[in-house]
């Protein structure tokens, strides 16, 4: 089983932050240790057995902050399970490949699950099914 996971959050505020910590509950719910942190102030990732990166897509971008989590600690990433999602506010909008162009500048990195959450409207019941299959696909 997986020692504990961070959940790297691109944005603590708005539908993205609540995502974050809804899935960090979920995992925490099915006897995760879960630490959330702003992925800007990440620095070691040794005591984690797994990583969620999530934040805001806009404009068809994922959110500065999670790109560069995913460059800074890229070769170890590669070693863990990571799991990425991304929100986006307007129904009908389509994050356009960005969390695949964030990845091609980290190509060690292959996630075990990933996700785009369109936030127009109260999605939770979505979050909290994805949230549960990753907390079964990290061995909880």
């Amino acid at each position: 089983m997986t020692r504990s996971v961070l959940v790297a959050q691109a944005s603590r505020n708005g539908p993205a932050g609540r995502a974050g910590e809804l899935v960090a509950d979920v995992l925490a719910t099915h006897g995760l240790a879960v630490d959330v942190m702003p992925a800007a102030r990440v620095d070691l990732l040794d005591r984690y057995g797994a990583i969620v990166i999530g934040g805001p897509t806009r404009l068809g971008r994922w959110h500065r902050d999670a790109c560069r989590f995913l460059q800074r600690h890229h070769t170890t990433l590669g070693h863990l399970p990571v799991a990425v999602f991304t929100t986006e506010r307007h129904a009908g909008t389509h994050p356009n490949g960005a969390i695949e162009r964030a990845l091609a500048d980290a190509p060690e990195v292959e996630p075990v699950a990933s996700a785009h959450f369109p936030l127009e409207q109260d999605d939770t019941q979505e979050i909290r099914r994805w949230a549960e299959g990753l907390a079964r696909e990290l061995g909880a």
